[in-house]
């Protein structure tokens, strides 16, 4: 069978009946069991009165063993038998399924943690997942009053910051947690280390503008923190990037604003002059030279403000459209490729590839501009790349052979295609941010890094890691062979009418002339 061929080895027979999954023998509870060890929150599985079973996360907040905890009554785990009841009595009667709870560590030492609880999985089961509250770890000396905020902070679903009168990172929520996986740098840093904040003037509204966590500016809702000239950052859930000048904002939509239907004909008629390109630096950390950049374009639109790469893209889906994001997007690398002969990486979505003109306009424009083929990087989702067809790769196989670097992104999160990778002219692996940011907070996710470079170095690829955002995730990587870094150390999203910078975190060797 060709390697092109994806069309499935076995035939399923049909059937109508459901899915119904069972446990009823052991192999399936091993399964299950096994992963529930995937969780990194604490998992307890619980009875009214004991503890059914747990996973590592759980013995490892609770700094206990499996033996110790497996079993033992519920009441164990409180300060208090008092502390025991009013738990019980919010998770199993009053049904509460998120908040804070303090339990008993131990040599007598308690731990406040936060809680997601789901009562009566099935009659006298219920799942409880814990973790550390680290609000309340940040704030535990302080008031009543300030305890009260903290709890609410915590509560919210909205991504909060909190900045001390220093411009530190001193806590972050849940859903600041899970937004970006991990702080943009090690708590009690100064912000200014992995971004640049934008202040309001006083008469202007307070909100905040951020560069360099993610490739459009953040906006953030600037409220008084607990303390004397700290400041807290409410961070909107939806992505609402800045205008063009830093101290523009964006304003509500207007009755006349056109709807996405007419975004899309105004971005088939876009001009490139329209656009402004983004770099991310990629560093090599041995000698912390500058190896390359990845770009993403945001397009400036009138009545709109800014809209970056992620928001355009269900747009490409038309033809005109994608034509003059590409235009675009060319216009300004060839521009910046031409200056600084460095490689630059375009991303290309599975809804770009959809479009037969796609590959065939960006190899006709890179050949118009007389420009070295191995300057040019197509990076591509894993998920994207293994739902290549054949027209698809035979264009990539012609690419690759004139010398474009082809690069799968976000390994390790879709869907993996070895056959493709065996076969196809890829020259790189990068390695999804996600799993970097869990260096230093999960053993199996660093084997998982380990066994993913192994496995890069034995084909001959270049691995490359993502999101890279302090010096123990930069060092672990560089130990485990990993040369090529990218990320929030390096520098933050620059735009390309300007040199590109590193910042001295690069490497204690670093030092060059180039962007």
């Amino acid at each position: 069978m060709s390697f092109l061929d994806l069309s499935p080895m076995v035939s399923l027979p049909e059937t109508n009946e459901p899915f119904r999954p069972d446990f009823s023998e052991g192999v399936e509870i091993g399964v299950y069991l096994a992963l529930l060890e995937l969780i990194d929150e604490g998992l307890l599985i619980v009875s009214d009165e004991r503890i059914l079973e747990v996973n590592s996360a759980a013995c490892r907040w609770l700094e206990r063993n499996y033996r110790e905890l497996i079993q033992a009554p519920l009441e164990s785990l409180f300060p208090s038998p008092q502390a025991f009841l009013h738990a019980r009595a919010r998770w199993f009667i009053q049904n509460e399924t998120k908040g804070s709870i303090t339990l008993a560590l131990p040599h007598g030492r308690r731990k406040v943690f936060r809680f997601t609880a789901a009562a009566r999985i099935r009659p006298g089961m219920h799942a409880i997942l814990i973790a550390p509250d680290l609000l309340h770890e940040q704030y535990r000396t302080t008031s009543l009053a300030e305890t009260f905020w903290i709890q609410l902070a915590a509560a919210s679903t909205e991504p909060i910051w909190v900045l001390d009168d220093a411009e530190r990172l001193v806590a972050v929520n849940a859903a600041a947690r899970t937004r970006w996986a991990t702080p943009p740098l090690p708590l009690h840093q100064p912000i200014t280390e992995a971004a640049t904040v934008h202040w309001p003037k006083a008469d202007e509204p307070p909100v905040a503008l951020i560069e360099g966590i993610e490739p459009h500016p953040l906006r953030a809702r600037i409220l008084h923190g607990p303390t004397p000239g700290w400041r807290v950052l409410l961070f909107t859930t939806h992505r609402n990037p800045s205008r063009r000048r830093t101290t523009d904002t964006v304003s509500a939509p207007e009755k006349n604003t056109p709807d996405s239907h007419s975004l899309t004909e105004q971005l088939a008629a876009a001009t490139p002059e329209d656009f402004t390109l983004w770099l991310s630096p990629c560093v090599d950390v041995a000698t912390g030279m500058l190896n390359g950049a990845e770009g993403v374009l945001r397009w400036h639109v009138p009545h709109r403000g800014t809209l970056d790469a992620e928001t355009v893209a269900p747009l490409l889906l038309d033809t005109a459209a994608n034509r003059a994001w590409l235009t675009a997007w060319l216009t300004h690398a060839i521009s910046w490729v031409r200056q600084w002969q460095t490689p630059l990486a375009l991303n290309l979505d599975a809804r770009q590839l959809q479009q037969p003109e796609t590959l065939t306009q960006i190899k006709t424009v890179w050949r118009t501009a007389s420009l070295p083929w191995s300057l040019l990087m197509l990076e591509i989702d894993e998920t994207a790349f293994a739902a290549l067809d054949t027209r698809q790769c035979a264009h990539l196989l012609e690419m690759g052979e004139k010398g474009v670097r082809i690069v799968v992104d976000h390994v390790g999160q879709g869907a993996c295609a070895f056959g493709l990778l065996a076969h196809l002219p890829v020259h790189a692996l990068k390695l999804a941010g996600t799993w970097v940011t869990q260096i230093g907070r999960d053993e199996r996710v660093e084997k998982l890094l380990d066994g993913l470079l192994q496995f890069g170095n034995a084909m001959g690829f270049t691995v490359i890691a993502e999101g890279v955002a302090t010096a123990a995730q930069r060092d672990f990587l560089a130990a485990l062979g990993c040369r090529f870094q990218q990320g929030p150390i390096f520098g933050p999203w620059q735009e390309s009418t300007k040199p590109l910078t590193l910042r001295q975190t690069a490497s204690p060797q670093a030092s060059h002339n180039r962007p």
